[in-house]
Order: C-alpha cells, then structure tokens, then sequence
C-alpha cells in the first residue's frame, strides 16, 4: 500500500482512538494516508474494518514505539503524533500542499494540534 502519508501514533489511549481517527478524516480529505498505532494494549473492535489502520503490539516505551512504527510506514510522508489530541479539518492536507509548493525534500513541516 502506498500513501501520501503514514500518521504514527504510539498509544495507551485506546478509548480516545475513534475520535483520533475520525478527526483525521477531516484532516486529511485530499491526500491518502495511514495511520499506524503501537500499543501495548489489544486494537479495539472500532478498528476491525479499517482499511488504512496498522495496529502494532509493543510493550516498550513511547520512544521505542515510535522506532518500531516507523519501520512500518509506507507514507511518503510521516506525521508524529501523540493519542490525546485531535487534528484541525483540513490541518494535513494544508501541509502537504505547502510543503509541496515552498519545501525542498531536505526540509521538516511541523504540525500543531488542539486537545
């Protein structure tokens, strides 16, 4: 699978995770992506028919979380993120079109979030 984007997000949240998710739809209407969650905690049912959703089970610190999805993502390009906020509408599509428009792929977009 290939995609614009792979959204990583180690996790201990998992009930906030649905609204992660459909936050991220909003966020990201123009670009395909994926998101890949490492938890040490089984994915939840909202997750079964989620095509675009890779659930990693780890039990290792955040920072090893992270390392371990990384080497899962198949995005273009990966946006780090934490469980416990949500994404802004349009917030990832924005980025992409301004990284694409004033970036030279050497460079870093920082995204920021709202709880």
């Amino acid at each position: 699978m290939s995609v614009d984007v792979s959204i990583l997000c180690p996790t201990i949240r998992t009930p906030l995770l649905p609204a992660f998710y459909e936050s991220s739809q909003r966020a990201c209407v123009d670009h395909s992506y994926e998101i890949v969650f490492v938890s040490p905690f089984e994915k939840p049912k909202y997750f079964e028919d989620k095509r675009n959703v890779k659930w990693i089970k780890d039990y290792g610190c955040p920072s090893r979380a992270t390392q371990i999805g990384a080497a899962q993502c198949e995005g273009e390009f990966i946006y780090n993120t934490v469980d416990d906020g949500l994404f802004v509408e349009g917030c990832i599509d924005s980025a992409i079109t301004q990284f694409s428009e004033e970036c030279k792929p050497s460079d870093i977009i920082n995204i920021r979030y709202r709880e």
